[in-house]
Parts: C-alpha cells; structure tokens; sequence
C-alpha cells in the first residue's frame, strides 16, 4: 500500500499483512511484504512500514542509502545482526534502529518475521515501542503517520479493530486506539531524520 500527495489514505486504515502479496528483497535474498509508504523523492520513500519473511538461513540485507531504519522482530524467534563493527542480538519486541546503508548480516535462531520501519535521513523521523493497552490507550498525533501491530489481543480505533497480526495504520487526524491488546507502535514525523527505538 503506498500513497502519494494526491492519493492520501483514510485516516484510519486496518491492514492485514497475510492478505498482502510478498515481494522480494532488492537484493533477492528474501522477501517482505509492504504496508505502507510516503511518497518519494529521488527515488527514496518519506517512509515505509514492511514486514519482511526471515528463514532459518544467514542472509544478507539490502541497502538502502539515504535512510534510515528501525528493526523489530515480531515473531518468537530472535537474530543475530553482525556489522562491520561488531554484533548484535535481537530479541522479539525490541527494537533497534541503525543506518539503511548499513552492511547488515541476519543470522536467526529459527525462521522469524520482523517488522522494518525506513524513513528517509533528511526528511523525517522514525520511533518505535511496546505499549500494553491495559494500561491506558495509544493517542496518535496529527503530523504523524502511526502503525499499530498487534501482538496479542486486540485493538479499536474509530470504527477500525484489530486482531494479532493485524494492524491499524492512523494518518491525518488524531485517534485514540484502545483495547486489551499488546501492540508495537511504529511512528513517523516529518522534519529531522532520525531513527529510534524504544522498549
């Protein structure tokens, strides 16, 4: 799903990432499935939200200069991500986030998803964290672009609800996404570029 200037998306859109086609990595090593993402310029999306397919194979990840990216894994698996200066393990549900133009290595315990959030490094901003719903509701932002994948349980904004696997993608208007449900909350902003993750 992609939009541009022209093509805006509901405000609130319900996205069920087993309904969508896969595509293959840019450079043929795996495959993901797009949610979501901004227009482009030269060639690089304001943002995209992604769920890539991880086997239980050492790949290599694609490149993407001029962004940056946050990494989440989202199925029971973790990885290990080795770059030019040293490793990293990746345990479900905490995100990291690193450059796009990163030389990137992904070894998994097991086959795994993992949800990737690029923004472009100039143009926009990126943050991602856990929120447990029982403890009180997501409240989105207006200038913001806000994905909610749910974990567990489930997740109600406007007339929209959301099951485990589901997300909810909120763009334009301020929302308040309610539940009982564990969710990863993904959001972008325009302005500086930077990538964040957050527990």
């Amino acid at each position: 799903m992609s939009t541009d200037s022209t093509d805006a998306i509901d405000s609130i859109a319900l996205v069920r990432p087993d309904e969508l086609v896969p595509e293959p990595w840019k450079n043929g090593a795996g495959t993901t499935v797009e949610l979501a993402a901004g227009p482009r310029v030269n060639g690089i999306a304001l943002w995209r939200f992604s769920i890539a397919t991880l086997d239980d194979v050492t790949t290599r990840f694609s490149t993407f200069a001029g962004t940056n990216r946050v990494f989440t894994v989202i199925g029971e698996a973790g990885v290990r991500l080795a770059f030019p200066a040293g490793s990293s393990r990746v345990n479900p549900l905490r995100p990291l986030p690193f450059s796009g133009s990163a030389d990137v290595v992904c070894t998994p315990d097991s086959a795994t998803k993992a949800l990737n959030v690029m923004v472009d490094a100039v143009r926009a901003s990126a943050s991602v964290f856990v929120h447990e719903l029982s403890s009180g509701p997501v409240v989105t932002e207006v200038q913001a672009v806000t994905l909610v994948l749910v974990c567990s349980g489930t997740a109600s904004a406007g007339s929209s609800t959301a099951t485990a696997g589901c997300c909810l993608l909120i763009e334009g208007s301020p929302a308040e996404v309610s539940g009982d449900a564990r969710v990863l909350v993904a959001r972008v902003k325009q302005g500086t570029g930077e990538a964040i993750g957050a527990e």
